[in-house]
């Protein structure tokens, strides 16, 4: 496809235009599985109200004991922060490396992905290839991407799935 349109826009060059791929980091696909989680949920988001972190912000106020964790953020995001209200409960650790990330989704008693629109989800993937039960917005590409995910599971596998995935 490049090269197609190098014929037409010969002034393309390899530093203007070059194949990015909409896959999941070998890191997520080589984790164990952890069925004992730890007592904290999770997110990774920028803190835009697409991404709809102020809906989950008082969540720990339900469940006594769990903290919510969430990753992510720009700098000009760590600016505007202050818009938020923040309970003691949260934990903002900003932007963290993929095996951090996986770690994380390894570990945590749930994913939450509040988004208010997500064209693809490629966290919702990575936090299923993590093994962690998530919760996550009935949006944009989002249930397509569940539905792929189950498509080739047999019925026992639909099961488990269905157990540890929710879309809201």
């Amino acid at each position: 496809l490049i090269n197609e349109l190098n014929k037409i826009f010969p002034g393309i060059t390899d530093q203007k235009c070059f194949p990015l791929y909409n896959g999941i980091n070998n890191i997520f696909l080589s984790k164990k599985l952890v069925e004992v989680k730890d007592p904290y949920f999770f997110t990774a988001a920028r803190f835009s109200p697409i991404k709809g972190i102020d809906l989950i912000l008082n969540i720990t106020e339900e469940y006594i004991g769990y903290r919510l964790i969430i990753a992510g953020g720009s700098e000009n995001d760590l600016r505007i922060i202050d818009e938020y209200n923040i309970p003691n409960e949260c934990l903002l650790i900003g932007k963290i490396s993929p095996e951090k990330m996986a770690n994380y989704l390894q570990k945590t008693s749930i994913t939450v992905i509040p988004s208010r629109f997500e064209s693809f989800g490629i966290f919702v993937a990575e936090a299923i290839c993590s093994g962690s039960p998530i919760v996550v917005s009935k949006v944009g590409g989002v249930p397509e991407l569940i539905k792929l995910a189950k498509m080739n599971l047999d019925h026992f596998g639909k099961t488990i799935f269905d157990k540890w995935v929710r879309l809201s």
